[in-house]
């Protein structure tokens, strides 16, 4: 393409078919009709707003005579049915109606005309830009109209800019303001037709429609964040006010001074332009364009000013917009055939790094599950780290699940699990929970299947998820109440000291540090440690076994513990089933177990097991998948995926239901009960405890579940103890409780504590006292929740004093928990502080001297080892109250023993006083989030281990609000008591007397088959692994310690015990 550089006045200068320079200039022509259309509609604008003002005054004047007269007038017209003037639609509102509806972004109409006049807008500037490349020295073109494609196109995209702009005039409000807008200006499209002759001149304020791109991208809902819509409106407006500047400065430059006769133009295309107007904008001026005409630089001289302000103002709001994107709010990119599970709520840096390693072991069997986790923060920097760390396990967004948009951001449905946190440091428990809930209500309405396992604080606000229309427990929606949890651990530590320890290692798959000290008690705690609670299904070599006979078979062949199947009643429901006796449970075709081994490969050879390729095989490691094995694709096949897979279990019995029965009369029953706790001779109020006589024991009552001893609820006054009236009661190998509380203090729930030692699997004269030990309005308020349990005392007071540590007989205790329960932590300074109050009472009972008083239970440390020799002697010297403390924060564990070797970075799980089940930590809880995402029945396995037997209708029950009433025992509620229980029984039990100084493989097959016992640990003393005399009495827990494992006679054993 040749391009025109001389002046206008040498015609013929052509491009083929695109420009042509005119000879005569006819711009001004051009000009006038774009003014006179301006001026002229806003004359009639004002002419229209004056008509109207004169005649409202006229009207005025002539009804002020005759006001009265008129609304007579009106009111009988009114009453005969006609209608007035001043009643008549005026046809102008129709109008404006029609017009407002039609470009109103709220139909798809408007939304459709608003996107084709920004698009039509857009490439009419593109017309322009094209043609401005080609006119080099003149503006005004020439080529005929009929034969400019260009010109014609044009000219349709100006009718319909015409017809849009006169639907926006029938719709404006005001309609002077709206002709004065900035994009209302418009000029004659037909003109050019006319002259035959176009010129470029204003054709570069269509740019200005650029400037509605942010409400076309809010229209279709596109643009919703304020810091975007903020990002390209200014975006918008800097590229109009560039291509404006540029526009009017190649109108002027290729034009020339109208006073010298256009003489002085100078030829600059569009694109050097746009070139030299950013320069100028940015203050840099390079020097090699500036304007040549007095137009140009008195144009650029006011131009600058403005595009200065803008340049300097908006280039840095929009770099910093671009710079501080967060990198956390875009989308998650789901991988084809991978799974990933989404984590909210508390999401810190503490929580996830616990979670995860639990979540992603390598014990586990399929860690290929990506963690997405959503929160209303930026991650810290040691969050960052932790990202960083975890590529391409753990990605973070900024969000929330209460935002369906944010929902789909990480795309729930699609998700394995949602995962909900909770703060367990919150003030206020009540309120973190309801967030909870409340995220669970969310991601419900979003995704109804989606399956949410919750983290909650309190146990009384379970009941709210109950209200959920789309919860369903058998689809695998579970909750984990760390209050009932950690008070259910806690309990079980009062029957079976070092049982927290022992479960909370069970149900964590934590890498423990390697011991290499041979025979130490670090080495068997650590090689415990490894051990978890898997399930698996039984290959069809199991099939017709007893579980006595399956458990045998793992044992011995498999080198796996199996404890716990699932079982079926006579109507084919599944149930789970722990150590049940004989022959009531059989394995059947498709069966599930649980067990207890070192990893998931271990657990799988009872899938792959066949006893006929197998039975002579020494090591299990060998066992694999044989040929023989045949591929059952039905329901019950053992590898079956499909629904099978999501059955959800009940707890040891199957029909717990609320049994439809009789209610005690209160005055039998408490008459009963106060024969029973009360001696003769103070029974009004305290008594003697009867101990183990069974002459003193009479009928037994129970909850309406069955599942809990019950008596009639007592006055709090009933059972509140006096250092005098304490002396008088005998207690002896009973429970102390210790709780550090507030009047204002938040409740704990105590009655999850209470439940597991008031279980119905145990005997009335097997259940021993508990003494509460706190402030009097804080159990006061827990009293609510406890009236209704036997042999409950409170004891109000302050836990440092030890008039009252005696006066409770702490030094005759079976075990002394103390725990907290105050939640003002944002008053302490330092978070190391959190656990004073319970380090300090920790450390002041063991101060404690008894002097003559000496027993510190349980029965008098088994009355020496039932021995006399001095050693036996010696250890009871230094025997102390056996004290289970719970800590918040797990650093502090190292202020509870003053005489370990601990390392101030051994982590808790390795530290001696979590090793000999001293201490305890709601820490450990984290883990069992991921335990419940892998196994979908592992909730209901502890909490059938762990809760003493709370079931989903209980739950109900407590919902409701109802209080718990009581029965005789029944058929019904005797089925329900025969479940297991679990215990620590000695080495001296008359039942495992017979296997002292054997192996533990021993033990474990001989109760198995004489009394039905499942043993899966020993607590032993930590100085028997010493040569020496031994310097005290602390315990560590071992976890299924190997077959060859040597036996003392001091050891206690952690055993499943049948009911019977």
């Amino acid at each position: 393409v040749e391009m025109a550089t001389t002046p206008a006045s040498t015609a013929g200068s052509t491009t083929s078919g695109v420009v042509a320079a005119c000879s005569t200039r006819l711009w001004y022509i051009h000009l006038a009709s774009t003014a006179i259309a301006f001026i002229g509609g806003l004359l009639l604008v004002l002419l229209v707003r004056l008509v109207r003002w004169l005649v409202k005054r006229i009207r005025r004047s002539r009804q002020g005579s005759s006001t009265e007269i008129g609304k007579d007038a009106a009111m009988v017209a009114k009453g005969n049915g006609q209608t007035i003037e001043g009643d008549r639609i005026d046809w102008t509102a129709e109008v404006k109606e029609w017009a407002n509806e039609l470009i109103s972004a709220q139909s798809i109409t408007g939304r459709i005309l608003v996107v084709l006049i920004f698009s039509l807008s857009v490439s009419s500037l593109g017309i322009y830009i094209y043609e401005a490349t080609f006119l080099v020295g003149f503006v005004e073109n020439c080529v005929p109209w009929s034969q400019s494609v260009l010109n014609q196109v044009d000219l349709a995209f100006n009718i319909v800019f015409l017809i849009y702009f006169c639907i926006r005039f029938l719709a404006a409000q005001d309609k002077l303001w709206f002709w004065l807008e900035i994009y209302s200006i418009c000029r004659p499209p037909s003109l050019n037709i006319y002259l035959n002759q176009s010129w470029l001149g204003l054709r570069f304020i269509r740019c200005l429609r650029i400037m509605t791109l942010p409400d076309v991208l809010q229209y279709l809902s596109v643009l919703k964040s304020g810091t975007v819509i903020r990002f390209f409106q200014m975006v918008t407006t800097f590229l109009s006010v560039w291509v404006i500047g540029a526009g009017i400065t190649h109108l002027c430059e290729n034009s020339g001074d109208p006073q010298y006769e256009y003489s002085n133009v100078n030829g600059i295309t569009f694109g050097n332009c746009m070139y030299f107007t950013i320069v100028t904008m940015s203050t840099v001026g390079f020097g090699d364009y500036s304007p040549k005409t007095d137009w140009g630089k008195f144009f650029i001289s006011f131009y600058i000013m403005v595009a200065l302000g803008i340049f300097a103002s908006f280039i840095p709001e929009i770099a910093e917009i671009i710079t501080s994107r967060s990198p956390y709010a875009g989308r998650y990119k789901k991988e084809h055939g991978r799974r990933h599970v989404v984590v909210c709520g508390a999401v810190t840096k503490e929580s996830i790094e616990s979670f995860l390693e639990d979540f992603l072991h390598e014990d586990r069997e399929d860690t290929d599950v990506e963690v997405v986790c959503i929160n209303k923060k930026a991650p810290s920097l040691e969050f960052q780290s932790l990202l960083k760390r975890n590529f391409g396990h753990l990605v973070y967004f900024i969000g929330s699940v209460l935002n369906p948009t944010d929902c789909q951001r990480v795309c729930l449905e699609s998700s394995a699990a949602a995962i909900i946190l909770c703060n367990k440091y919150d003030e206020d428990p009540d309120a973190e929970d309801a967030s909870n809930i409340m995220r669970v209500i969310s991601i419900k309405n979003v995704s109804p299947k989606t399956r949410c396992i919750i983290q909650l604080l309190q146990y009384h606000n379970k009941g709210y998820l109950l209200n959920i229309p789309n919860w369903d427990w058998r689809l695998g929606d579970e909750c984990l109440c760390v209050a009932e949890m950690k008070q259910g651990f806690l309990a079980q530590s009062c029957l079976a000291p070092g049982f927290s320890t022992l479960m909370a290692n069970l149900f964590s798959t934590r890498a423990m540090s390697d011991s290499h000290l041979i025979g130490s008690w670090e080495k068997d705690y650590q090689d415990g440690s490894a051990m978890e609670i898997y399930s698996e299904y039984f290959s069809d070599s199991f099939v017709g076994m007893t579980f006595q006979e399956a458990v045998m078979l793992c044992y011995n062949k498999l080198r796996v513990i199996l404890f716990a199947i699932e079982a079926k009643n006579s109507e084919g429901d599944r149930f789970l089933s722990i150590n049940p006796p004989g022959r009531s449970a059989i394995i059947y075709n498709g069966c599930h177990g649980f067990f207890v081994a070192d990893s998931q490969e271990e657990v799988r050879r009872a899938y792959l097991y066949c006893n006929r390729c197998h039975r002579d095989l020494a090591d299990p490691r060998q066992i694999r998948k044989c040929s023989c094995q045949t591929e059952v694709s039905g329901p019950e096949s053992p590898g079956h995926d499909g629904a099978h897979e999501v059955t959800r279990l009940r707890g040891n019995s199957a029909n717990v239901r609320r049994p439809e029965i009789q209610v005690a009369s209160r005055k039998k029953v408490l008459a009963a009960v106060q024969e029973t706790e009360f001696g003769a001779d103070e029974q009004q109020r305290y008594g003697e405890y009867s101990g183990d006589d069974p002459s003193k024991q009479s009928t037994e009552y129970f909850d309406l579940t069955g599942m809990f001893h019950w008596c009639p609820e007592r006055n709090f006054e009933d059972v509140m103890l006096k250092p005098g009236s304490a002396a008088r009661l005998n207690l002896r190998e009973h429970y102390i409780v210790i709780v550090f509380a507030d009047s204002d203090s938040h409740l704990i729930g105590l009655r999850s504590f209470v439940m597991p030692l008031r279980a119905s699997n145990f005997h009335l004269r097997e259940l021993k006292p508990i003494v509460f030990i706190g402030n009097l309005e804080f159990l006061q308020k827990e009293w609510q929740s406890l009236k209704n349990f036997p042999k409950l005392y409170m004891f109000p007071g302050s836990p440092m004093n030890r008039v009252i540590l005696r006066s409770a007989k702490i030094n005759l205790c079976d075990m002394c928990v103390i725990m907290s329960a105050k939640s003002k932590w944002k008053e302490q300074m330092d978070p190391y502080l959190m656990d004073k109050e319970v380090v300090l009472c920790t450390l002041n009972i063991k101060a404690m001297s008894f002097a003559d008083e000496l027993d510190t239970s349980v029965q008098a440390q088994m009355q020496a080892f039932q021995s006399k020799d001095a050693q036996a002697k010696s250890m009871m010297s230094k025997v102390a109250v056996p004290i289970l403390t719970e800590i918040f924060v797990g650093k502090n564990i190292q202020f509870l023993d003053q005489d370990d070797n601990d390392s101030d970075e051994e982590e808790i799980y390795n530290s001696q006083p979590y090793a000999c089940g001293n201490a305890f930590t709601t820490d450990v809880l984290d883990s069992l989030m991921s335990t419940v995402f892998y196994n979908m029945n592992a909730m209901t396995l502890i909490r059938t281990l762990v809760t003493g037997g709370a079931t989903p209708e209980m739950e109900v029950l407590m919902a409701e609000g109802l209080s718990m009433d009581g029965t005789e025992a029944t058929p019904e509620i005797e089925a329900n008591r025969n479940r297991c229980r679990i215990m620590q029984l000695s080495m001296l039990d008359a039942r495992l007397r017979p296997y002292g100084q054997l192996t533990y493989g021993e033990l474990f097959t001989g109760v198995l088959k004489s009394h039905g016992i499942l043993c899966f640990g020993v607590y032993r003393y930590r100085d028997s692994y010493n040569m020496g005399e031994p310097q005290t009495t602390k315990r560590v827990v071992v976890t299924n310690p190997p077959a060859e494992f040597r036996l003392l006679n001091s050891d206690l054993v952690y055993c499943l015990v049948p009911f019977q």
